[in-house]
């Protein structure tokens, strides 16, 4: 299945008190930060899947695009496909799980993700001491009253 890019544009903003400098070309283009970067990636994706349906002719009407997505992680049509149908496919990939940080990491609960990762870590482990002692830091990490990245698990 051919594979999409998206064009990149420069992020072109003017420096406080020089509003000269991108004008002149002193400051043509400044690096994204990594919460822009997530909130472009997120939008991609979206884009991809509600346009999965007519991927042709979303690359027919670009045609500076080669047959290469570009999120600066390689990602190809069918890779944000998949992701979009399996939580888990997207968290064992890295650029899945760093894509996925960063958007968490936007919008202010990455220790979501740290959270789901340890319990996946616990869940996967044998040795009952193993196992007591990985509670009690998911405890101490996640559950406790005021702990470091405290989240929120409902009881019924």
């Amino acid at each position: 299945m051919p594979e999409i890019m998206f064009p990149q544009t420069p992020s072109i903003g003017l420096k406080e008190g020089n509003s000269n400098s991108a004008i002149n070309g002193d400051n043509a283009a400044e690096k994204k930060k990594p919460k822009n970067i997530a909130k472009d990636l997120k939008t991609r994706l979206f884009s991809m899947l509600v346009n999965s349906g007519s991927q042709q002719e979303s690359v027919a009407h670009q045609p500076s695009m080669s047959n290469k997505v570009d999120f600066s992680i390689g990602l190809t049509h069918d890779e944000a496909i998949q992701w979009s149908k399996s939580l888990e496919m997207l968290l064992t990939d890295p650029r899945g799980l760093a894509a996925f940080r960063g958007f968490l990491k936007s919008e202010f609960s990455e220790e979501n993700i740290d959270f789901w990762l340890v319990c996946e870590d616990y869940r996967k482990t044998k040795t009952p001491e193993k196992l007591a002692s990985k509670a009690k830091h998911i405890y101490t990490e996640f559950i406790k009253s005021e702990a470091p990245k405290q989240v929120s698990v409902l009881f019924s």
